[in-house]
């Protein structure tokens, strides 16, 4: 080799070789200080020989603002030869949303030890929400970390709304498989995450979120079922999917891929358009018109006819097929009631739901000594005894998340397809032959302490994310909500109150003494203690839990608000001061150290916290709102109220109805505090209609309360009685319970300042009786009970005498 060939191969390798140590050398920098968040699902429990769940893995795919978090575990390093692991992937519905403790994969466990007693098993549920295929698969690369013996796939709801899905707002969609993954391996590199906020910060798309906004922020984002983009959204599923079962068998996994099930009968499309190819609109309008009000009026006949004459002009609404399978089945007709329900739900234009196409995509994946097909969304269809072949709310909270009826259904489908290999077979025809001496449903439910209290928490969470978009643009929302407020005052009922919470507390003392190193039965049991007011003793435990599986932010949080709420405010900060430093970008922290220096009287520190946090997320109206109201407490009013009027400007150029509703509230409040009820009242009053816009009945409700209020602090008294009277009737009708107790106490309120003894001690009575309904511990009796007595009313029975 002559010297000048030398020459220009050492001139190439240095060209290549030298940015390659630049970059190198830079990565390494950025770890070193801190720039960045570990990329990998799986990460080492300091000190400890196990592994847990990384907090922030979400935040390659996310904002921050929007990444959720998996659930806790524990595992470890080297499996055991007596411990069988079993690995449940897939999305919300696998990982158990509204609560992973009472998941499907929670069910398998117990019925697993009961039906083996002489094995070991572990359940590792490595699901998470809002994710879909392209983040499974990077989950399933990891699988080898834990030495997986059966992986079970749960999956399909996400992949239009998900991560570079077609309807996502997590990013941008993109059509090309291999950028996809280009793109998520480079954000595994500190660099790629530098360049991707460095992009953010240029084109000025910062952090915007709003609380609670979860669902709410796809209400745009429709997609039609003939859109292109979506045979590139089924092609990449199918990708995905191969790689994902290959992977787990890398990891030395049996796999079982499940179909998904959705709920079909109670579950109206999110959304509908009309857009066949040359139909005729104005035809179509009519005859659906028909139908509707054939439907109101009870014709069902003629309402199927004009429903079905609708079809025919255009065949792609997916309300149109909803109705029709309601019709349908009224009528007795089961199999096209099914069809139509299935053609609503693959043509809903919001995609939350695992379409027909997903689950055939599901269904194709070959069977092998390794791989074998479960169908899930089947063993849901039979389960539904209202009517079989229709799953509905006995199984779904909503849309696709399970009730305990659901996940135990699922759980015994996979402890059945398990006991095949489990008991040395490898195929099997038809359905899987039931396991032997499987647990019931309630011997699962007592083991998992699904507690009285538990199923008001579950309720409230759905009922809660029902309140906001898209639910709330179903066209039988407001003739479902009664139903649900009602569901929601009973359960409160049975699990809020003495009886309750001792029920409660026994059942989980059980299940600690029966599971005394689950730690989702420890970490449920806290909640428990917390909520009942024993708070030393839950400090205790999620102390325990802490030192189990360190850095935690749910039991961070947790605990930092037992100790605030024992008043040990220094050592609550140590704690939400963590949190802020393993989850930098999120505003929760911020927010809840603004409350402890307020709790300390360091008001100072705490509008410096707040501002921090705006600066974060500028879209956080908790942030803001509390801001505003220290800036007043502190005679800043303008300054106050120019925050929120910045605030308002933001979320309506957004069009967020909800957060421009709660800023007006907020706003109502600077405007009393400055003697100007009447600009109060005008905020509160749009703040209602702004609710109203939003279908939340809950919001609109209490603005009314405070309408009533700044009435009567201004001395109009006849326009704040007349205010609440509307309002109780608007209670009323949506049977919000909470709301028509709230508004009794200010009608006593008004009437005890007209000097209307009497009738303010009705009204106290009245409120007071409503409370205990929905809970003998409620905390509105103790503040009732001196003023129906200084109203002159008798006082009501004593609390202290319950059990």
């Amino acid at each position: 080799m002559t010297g000048a060939v030398r020459h220009r191969i050492n001139l190439i390798v240095t060209a290549i070789a030298l940015p390659v140590l630049l970059i190198s050398l830079f990565e390494v920098g950025l770890r070193v200080v801190g720039y960045g968040s570990e990329s990998d699902f799986f990460v080492e429990i300091p000190g400890q020989d196990a592994l847990t769940t990384n907090p922030n893995f979400a935040r390659q795919f996310f904002p921050p603002a929007l990444a959720r978090l998996p659930s806790p575990l524990r595992v470890r390093f080297d499996k055991p030869d007596s411990v069988t692991r079993v690995v449940v992937l897939g999305g919300s519905a696998a990982m158990g949303e509204p609560d992973p403790s009472f998941s499907f994969s929670r069910f398998l466990d117990v019925m697993l030890s009961r039906v083996y007693p002489d094995r070991s098993f572990e359940v590792v549920n490595a699901s998470m929400a809002t994710i879909n295929s392209h983040v499974v698969r990077v989950i399933a690369s990891e699988l080898y970390k834990i030495q997986p013996d059966y992986v079970l796939i749960y999956m399909g709801n996400n992949e239009v709304v998900g991560p570079f899905g077609a309807g996502t707002v997590f990013g941008t969609y993109s059509p090309s498989l291999t950028l996809i993954r280009l793109g998520i391996y480079l954000r595994t590199f500190r660099i790629g995450q530098l360049l991707e906020n460095a992009a953010r910060w240029v084109s000025e798309h910062t952090q915007f979120v709003t609380e609670g906004q979860g669902m709410a922020a796809f209400r745009d984002q429709y997609v039609q079922a003939l859109d292109p983009r979506m045979a590139v959204i089924y092609d990449h599923f199918r990708e995905n999917l191969g790689d994902i079962v290959a992977l787990s068998e890398s990891s030395g996994a049996r796999v079982i891929v499940s179909t998904v099930g959705t709920n079909l009968v109670d579950h109206a499309p999110f959304g509908s358009f009309f857009g066949q190819e040359g139909a005729d609109p104005i035809t179509w309008g009519r005859l659906f018109a028909e139908g509707v009000a054939h439907t109101d009026a009870g014709r069902w006949t003629d309402a199927i006819a004009a429903f079905v004459s609708a079809n025919r002009v255009d065949s792609t609404h997916a309300e149109l097929h909803f109705r029709l399978g309601q019709l349908y089945r009224q009528a007795g007709d089961v199999d096209r009631s099914r069809r139509h329900f299935i053609r609503a739900r693959d043509l809903d234009v919001l995609r939350f739901r695992a379409d027909s196409r997903v689950n055939d995509i599901l269904r194709s994946v070959p069977m092998s000594i390794a791989v074998l097909r479960a169908d899930g969304a089947q063993w849901l269809a039979d389960a539904d005894t209202s009517v079989v072949g229709l799953p509905g709310r006995k199984l779904f909270h909503e849309h696709v998340h399970l009730t305990a009826d659901g996940n135990f259904v699922l759980a015994r489908g996979f402890a059945d397809v398990l006991h095949l290999w489990l008991s040395g077979r490898t195929h099997y025809w038809g359905e899987p032959p039931a396991s032997p001496g499987t647990p019931s449903q309630a011997e699962c439910e007592q083991a998992l302490a699904l507690t009285p209290f538990d199923r008001y928490r579950l309720h409230e969470s759905v009922a809660g994310l029902m309140q906001r978009a898209p639910f709330t643009g179903q066209f039988d929302y407001l003739d479902r909500l009664p139903g649900m407020n009602r569901r929601s005052a009973v359960l409160r009922s049975q699990g809020t109150g003495f009886a309750g919470i001792g029920r409660s507390m026994t059942l989980y003392q059980a299940a600690v003494e029966a599971r005394p190193s689950d730690l989702t039965v420890l970490q449920n049991y806290a909640r428990l203690l917390q909520d009942s007011g024993a708070l030393v003793n839950a400090t205790a435990l999620w102390k325990r839990l802490l030192d189990e599986v360190p850095n935690t932010p749910t039991w961070m949080l947790a605990m930092a608000t037992s100790l605030s709420d024992q008043g040990a405010h220094n050592a609550a900060l140590q704690y939400y001061e963590q949190l802020a430093s393993l989850m930098p970008g999120l505003v929760l922290p911020h927010i809840q150290i603004g409350y402890e220096y307020v709790s300390t009287g360091q008001i100072g520190e705490a509008i410096h916290v707040l501002q921090e946090a705006l600066e974060i997320n500028p879209g956080s109206t908790v942030a803001r709102m509390n801001l505003a109201s220290l800036l007043a407490d502190v005679d800043q009013s303008e300054a106050a109220m120019s925050l929120l009027d910045a605030g308002l400007a933001l979320v309506e150029s957004r069009d967020d109805a909800h957060a421009s509703a709660q800023i007006l509230v907020s706003r109502s409040d600077l405007w009393l505090r400055q003697g100007q009820g009447g600009k109060a009242v005008d905020d509160l009053r749009a703040a209602a209609e702004s609710f109203e816009l939003a279908g939340d009945v809950q919001g609109e409700g209490m603005t009314r309360l405070a309408m009533a209020k700044a009435y009567r602090a201004s001395g109009d008294l006849v326009a704040a009685e007349r205010t609440l009277r509307e309002g109780l009737l608007f209670a009323g009708r949506y049977a919000v319970e909470e709301i028509t107790g709230q508004m009794r106490v200010e009608l006593g309120a008004i009437a005890m300042s007209q000097g209307s003894q009497k009738v303010a001690a009705s009204e106290f009575r009245t409120g007071h009786r409503i409370f205990e309904s929905l809970s003998d511990r409620h905390p509105a009796l103790p503040h009732l009970e001196p003023l129906i007595e200084q109203a002159g009313g008798s006082p009501p029975e004593d609390q202290s005498e319950r059990p």
